[in-house]
């Protein structure tokens, strides 16, 4: 895999005040800082990182040094609740704007036993990581993040890259403090899968962000306060495998990649499963362990004797596989294997038909013609208008189409550079027409008390003030709930307060 990053380092940061008793007012609190590293468990035996100095500053740009325990840290020598002290010293800050790490280029990573430079990128040794406290609390412990998997950049052949992803998170006794962190679910993609790219975040401003490979990740991460991950979001295994997360709620139900190993005929039987929609296999084909020993199939019989093999967990590339028309595919590595299966996962979920995604595409945004596919007989069509898009797709069977599209809703693009995009934007055009139906269900059987707040599908909140703005915010925006609680007219006129989901769709069913 392009990743064999499996770890998050956190830098504890404790606080404790020191109050003179002839302190007089007005005066500031000493405070002493201690910084202690901890890390959680990575599957290479090493990443070795050298540390300098670290230092803080206050809002009005003052800086102090921590007195810092220089060296070279194994960051895998701190799992499990071990930690290390690396810097300690007194601040009379009233606030900390920022924490500032210094690196060295001592900085190396052991994969396989052996060693590779880790480079720092761009050669940039300094690291600023936001914390803006606005009080420094005495006898509370701070979490600094140091997010690996997406620091740690595979530039091929190459070698690493350190391209550092810190973040600040809070007080440690309120679990980091900030909860569920987008880029905590990030780093937990990286620890077994690799990224399918382009992939979509959200900022807290709801803008869309697109990462098109590991350093345009890494940059949005850097400097962008982020919300949310636009769905679904493509995985590939270490199989090859393509492996669809529609959901946070899907990440979640994803075996943990420590027990993927599995080896044994659950690999083989899936790996069969998988094809079987869109593929045959040519044999002979050689499967894999961990060992590196082969074991070959040239037909059926063997491949089911294959299946009791203890180890296998790999497939030896190059395969060739008969596609539906017959056609012999032959497929080079896993990367191929995966865009293969993706195609054939999608054709196989699809509830429409590629024409039908285009048009209902269209209803929701606004396309920027031309845009071009091939139909079923390999012709390249080319459409100017939603008209003729629409009379296109009547007379043919779209095939293939001419990605990436131009898009746009309320004059901000939208990308929608392959099929899952478009998927995603159509799925999410049907959540906003269903919801949309329902709330002007609910305000034709009752009648709304203004104002209102709905959500989009950002996590804005929008304020709904009138029947007028209600109508109008479902034709520039997506919606995708209710503010609760709110208030509705009943029938006899007296006002009704709605709290929950269930309530509402009671309500519809009394209208």
């Amino acid at each position: 895999m392009k990743h064999l990053l499996f770890f998050k380092a956190f830098l504890f940061l404790l606080f404790f005040g020191i109050i003179s008793c002839g302190e007089q007012p007005g005066e500031q609190d000493i405070k002493q800082v201690n910084v202690y590293l901890t890390d959680c468990p990575f599957e290479a035996e090493e990443v070795n990182v050298e540390i300098l100095s670290i230092s803080l500053e206050d809002d009005q740009g003052f800086m102090i040094n921590l007195n810092t325990i220089v060296g070279i840290y194994n960051l895998l020598d701190f799992q499990d609740g071990v930690d290390t002290l690396i810097a300690t010293g007194n601040v009379d800050f009233e606030t900390i704007e920022s924490m500032y790490f210094t690196l060295g280029t001592n900085n190396t990573i052991v994969v396989d036993g052996v060693t590779h430079p880790l480079e720092l990128h761009q050669g940039n040794d300094q690291v600023k990581v936001k914390m803006d406290l606005a009080e420094i609390s005495n006898n509370a412990d701070y979490l600094v993040d140091f997010f690996a998997c997406t620091s740690i950049i595979k530039k091929g052949n190459q070698g690493y890259v350190l391209k550092p992803v810190i973040k600040f998170k809070g007080e440690k006794n309120n679990g980091g403090g900030n909860g569920f962190e987008i880029e905590d679910l990030i780093e937990d993609f990286e620890e077994c899968y690799d990224i399918q790219y382009p992939i979509d975040l959200l900022d807290v401003d709801g803008n869309v962000l697109t990462a098109q490979d590991d350093d345009e990740l890494a940059d949005i991460v850097i400097n962008n306060e982020l919300s949310g991950i636009v769905y679904p979001v493509n995985l590939l295994d270490e199989n090859g495998a393509v492996v669809e997360i529609n959901s946070e709620a899907d990440f979640q139900q994803l075996d943990d990649c420590d027990d993927d190993n599995q080896g044994d005929e659950e690999f083989v039987e899936e790996f069969i499963e998988e094809l079987d929609d869109c593929f045959e296999l040519v044999y002979p084909i050689s499967f894999a362990n961990d060992q590196g020993d082969q074991f070959t199939a040239n037909n059926e019989d063997e491949l089911e004797d294959l299946k009791e093999e203890g180890s296998i967990n790999a497939v030896v590339f190059p395969i060739k596989l008969l596609d539906e028309n017959g056609d012999e595919v032959e497929v080079l590595d896993s990367n191929e294997l995966g865009d293969l299966l993706e195609i054939c996962q999608d054709n196989s979920n699809n509830q429409y038909s590629l024409g039908e995604l285009l048009v209902l595409l269209s209803e929701c945004y606004e396309i920027v013609y031309p845009v071009s596919f091939t139909d079923s007989a390999s012709l390249l069509i080319t459409v100017n208008s939603n008209s003729e898009l629409l009379d296109a797709t009547n007379s043919s069977q779209i095939a293939e189409i001419d990605f990436p599209l131009e898009v746009t809703k309320n004059n901000v693009q939208v990308p929608v550079n392959n099929i899952n995009q478009l998927n995603a934007r159509v799925n999410t055009c049907n959540e906003n027409n269903q919801f949309r139906d329902k709330v002007l269900q609910l305000k034709d059987c009752y009648g709304f008390v203004y104002p209102i707040r709905l959500i989009e599908a950002n996590g804005n909140e929008v304020e709904i003030t009138s029947d007028a703005e209600l109508e109008d915010i479902f034709q520039s925006n997506h919606i995708k709930q209710f503010v609760f609680p709110f208030e509705i007219l009943d029938q006899n006129g007296s006002n009704l307060n709605v709290v929950d989901d269930s309530q509402v769709d009671q309500l519809l069913l009394d209208c």
